[in-house]
Formats: C-alpha cells, structure tokens, sequence
C-alpha cells in the first residue's frame, strides 16, 4: 500500500507552501522624459521595487526601495516599510526621515441612506498633520469628494459623473487657493485619454496605455510654452 507520511512532515510541507505563497516581491523601472520643442531631457531614470509579506488574510507588511538603496543603504529616499489592514488602515515608517518618519491613515466605510459613505483620516508626524476626506457615492456614476487639512485649513471639493457613454466628467475647487480643474476621460481600446484646463489658463492631455504614458501640456494663451513629457514603466511581479 501507500506509505505513510509523518504528521511533523505533512506540518513543515503546509508551512512551507503557506510561506511561499504569502510572499511577493514586485520591481518596475521608470524613464522620464521631457521636451520643450527644442531640447530632450531625460529627467530620470531610476528602478524601484517591493517586497510583501501576507501575515495573513488582511494583515499585510510591505517594504518599498528604489535603486538608491544599492549606493545610499536603507536609509535612501523611497525606502518605506507599511504595515496595512486590507481596506482599512495604513502605518508608514519612511527610512529615508531621521526626523519624523511616521504617517498613516485610517478608513472607514458606511451607508447613509442606502448609498456608500466613506471616512479617511490621514496623519503625517511632520507638522502632526492631518487631513479628512468624505466621499459620498450618489450611485456609481455620480461621486462628491470633499477633503479638509485640519493644520492648513486648507478645503478641497470634486464631483464626479460619468456618462451613458463612458465618458468621466470631474470638477474640483480648492479653497482659500481660489483654484479649480475640469477634466474628461475615457478609455478606448485599453488606452485612456484625459483633458484638463484649470483655473491657471492651462490645458493638458494625458495619453496612457501601459507601459507608457504621454502628457503634452500649454498655457492656452501662450501655445509656444507647449510642453511634452513621457513615461515608460515596465513592472514585474513574481
């Protein structure tokens, strides 16, 4: 007959297996690039990466790296460990601040009058600043984000539509700044395509189907100032 495996076999093997599986390392490498029309500028250049552990089916412990780690150590800028609750909370410690490395948030998910309503509170060490966000979800096409900055005061308000067609329609107002964008997208053929003009008299158009993405962006009285950027970031995961 079959022979019989240990249970102390059969406890490391499942060990094993749930160790392997929890895991996840995910690396990307971004090139940025930036015209005026006369000149390319290859503004950066840089590899980054992370690495997850799964500790179990919410909890998740997460470290960020770029390149820099390789010449600067664990202190470079990028470097970040986050403990996270799936859907809830965040802790952040950034390596890179000797001074104030902490920040988080916290979410919390309800309804209201049988439409979803969604609490943020963010918090950053630097400053102890802190920030509230409410989003209230008429239904899944209509959304109203209002964000406040306890510290600065500082208030945000964004709607958002999106039509029959599949087009997104958002406008937003900050305030005391006295400054607003509208923005169009819409997704064609997995390539998605945004307009924006705010309050500066400026216009963009952002063209992204991964990996890359191109935004060319004027002052609309002054087309000559017309200027291209574009990105290329290929990720991994294994």
């Amino acid at each position: 007959g079959r022979e019989a495996t240990s249970p102390a076999v059969n406890f490391f093997s499942t060990i094993k297996r749930s160790t392997m599986s929890e895991r996840k390392f995910t690396g990307s490498y971004k090139v940025a690039s930036v015209s005026n029309g006369k000149t390319l500028d290859v503004g950066s250049a840089k590899g980054s990466g992370s690495v997850e552990y799964k500790i179990d089916k919410n909890l998740k412990l997460k470290a960020a790296f770029t390149e820099d780690i390789l010449t600067k150590g664990i202190g470079a800028p990028g470097s970040k460990v986050t403990l996270s609750k799936v859907g809830e909370w965040n802790l952040n410690y950034d390596l890179s601040k000797k001074e104030s490395p902490l920040s988080g948030d916290y979410t919390a998910k309800t309804k209201v009058n049988g439409k979803d309503l969604t609490l943020k509170a963010a918090w950053q060490q630097r400053n102890n600043a802190t920030t509230l966000t409410t989003t209230y979800a008429f239904d899944k096409d209509n959304k109203l984000e209002a964000l406040y900055g306890v510290q600065s005061q500082d208030v945000s308000v964004k709607a958002t539509h999106k039509t029959s067609n599949g087009y997104t329609l958002a406008y937003q107002y900050q305030h005391p700044a006295d400054s607003w964008n509208a923005s169009v997208a819409k997704s064609v053929k997995a390539v998605n395509y945004t307009v924006t003009y705010n309050s500066k008299n400026e216009a963009e158009l952002k063209i992204a189907k991964a990996p890359l993405t191109l935004v060319v962006s004027t002052p609309v009285s002054n087309t000559p100032k017309c200027k291209v950027s574009a990105t290329f970031e290929k990720g991994f995961t294994f």
